[in-house]
């Protein structure tokens, strides 16, 4: 049961993206992190658009739950090789990732393609900067296939993952904006202005700190200075835990310390054969949704 796993935290996201054994080396979150950083903002929200047979639909405590929830990220092997799978429309392996995307043609594409098949449609949105502000990841797919050299496997220069983000393991009850039947937007060529957007700005209102009297330019620097403050302080984090290691490496009694950390050569994944049947005639779809 998905509801058995814990509420995702930031605690939770370091402790998958750092490897369990330590290392007198980098690791791979040191090298190109994937935690969430303080200064990392977005103007709009991130949509998604599912169906009964979709993946990490939402679940009786309102979270989304990916179908890997608990995999480790900690080396760029296992990053790569999820990442070429969650692209990849005929691999149907759970993965970690929850796709998202910030523009709403890309919603209607998707629609159009669906529902004659599979029936309703929803769309959930949710608010990355609160997601962000949680300690919660969120990746720019497009900019992480160029880092680890994931080719496109459809020959389009990644045409179909502009504006496609994902977020790691689940998505919490807390970032989430609402949930709309889509036949209730259908009727509205402007949903996106006219009600996805002004909800996720009264979303964001009222999580945003009460202003005290200072004017909006000082409260948004301020909360500039306090972003780049944070990424300062990830970045003296991220030394300590190689302080710490190299301590480590000189403990008798833990002989493999300081001998690298350990890469996962496979996972033992269950399939999924529900999900590849009732999705196997959606081709095109899974580019751009992943385990939509």
């Amino acid at each position: 049961m998905t509801d058995d796993y814990p509420v995702l935290d930031q605690q939770t996201v370091l402790d998958r993206l750092y490897p369990e054994r330590t290392s007198v080396f980098k690791v791979e979150e040191q090298l190109h992190p994937w935690r969430a950083r303080y200064s990392q903002s977005f103007q709009e929200p991130l949509l998604r658009i599912w169906d009964r047979v979709s993946g990490s639909n939402p679940t009786k405590d309102g979270r989304m739950i990916s179908r890997a929830p608990e995999m480790r990220l900690d080396n760029a092997e296992a990053r790569q090789a999820s990442l070429a799978k969650h692209l990849d429309h005929s691999d149907w392996t759970p993965g970690p990732y929850i796709s998202f995307t910030t523009s709403p043609a890309m919603i209607e594409t998707l629609v159009r393609m669906r529902v004659d098949k599979r029936g309703a449609q929803t769309l959930t949105v949710i608010d990355p900067n609160i997601r962000i502000r949680n300690g919660l990841p969120v990746l720019d797919l497009a900019a992480e296939m160029d880092y680890y050299n994931i080719p496109d496997p459809y020959g389009k220069s990644k045409e179909y993952y502009l504006n496609h983000h994902v977020c790691l393991w689940q998505v919490t009850k807390a970032e989430i904006v609402d949930h709309w039947d889509w036949a209730s937007l259908a009727g509205n060529e402007y949903w996106y202005q006219e009600i996805s957007i002004p909800a996720f700005e009264t979303f964001a209102a009222r999580k945003r700190v009460p202003d005290n009297g200072n004017s909006l330019a000082t409260e948004l620097g301020a909360v500039e200075s306090a972003d780049e403050n944070m990424d300062d302080l990830q970045i003296a984090l991220d030394k300590l835990f190689v302080n710490e290691v190299l301590d480590d490496s000189d403990d008798s009694d833990r002989p493999d310390a300081a001998f690298g950390y350990h890469l996962e050569g496979e996972y033992d994944w269950d399939s999924d054969d529900s999900a590849a049947e009732a999705n196997a005639a959606d081709d095109i779809i899974k580019i751009i949704e992943g385990d939509w």
